[in-house]
C-alpha cells in the first residue's frame, strides 16, 4: 500500500467516524423522549460499571503489598495479623458483587430504553 492509499484510507475512516458521531446527538435524544430515566439509569449505571475495575486493580494491589508485608513480617520473627487482610478481601468480594449487580441493572435498563424505543418509533 503506497502513502497516498493509506491517507486516502485514513480520510475515508475519518469521515465514516464523523458520520457515525454526528448521529449520537439524534440517538440520544430519540432515546431520551422515548425513556428518559431507564436511559439515566442506562447512563448511570454504565459510568459506575467503569469505575469497578480501577477499584478491583487497586484492591488487588493493595492485598498483594499487605500479603509481602506480612511475609517479612512473618521471615523476620513477627506475630502475622491476618486480620486486615481478611477485611482487605471481604471488600474485594464486596466489589465484586456490587459490579454484578451494576450489571444486572444496567441490562435491565437496557432491555426497558430497547422496548420503549422500539414502541416509540
Amino acid at each position: 500500500m503506497t502513502n497516498k492509499e493509506e491517507t486516502n484510507s485514513l480520510k475515508e475512516t475519518l469521515l465514516n467516524f464523523r458520520a457515525v458521531i454526528s448521529l449520537y446527538p439524534r440517538t440520544a435524544t430519540l432515546v431520551w423522549k422515548a425513556s428518559p430515566y431507564p436511559f439515566l439509569g442506562c447512563l448511570i449505571t454504565s459510568i459506575l460499571e467503569g469505575l469497578v475495575p480501577p477499584i478491583q486493580v487497586w484492591l488487588l494491589k493493595v492485598i498483594i503489598d499487605h500479603v509481602v508485608e506480612e511475609i517479612q513480617v512473618n521471615q523476620a520473627g513477627g506475630a502475622v495479623d491476618l486480620s486486615r487482610l481478611i477485611w482487605l478481601l471481604g471488600f474485594y468480594l464486596g466489589v465484586m458483587a456490587i459490579s454484578s449487580a451494576l450489571r444486572a441493572l444496567n441490562t435491565m435498563f437496557r432491555d426497558i430504553v430497547a422496548r420503549r424505543v422500539e414502541y416509540y418509533i
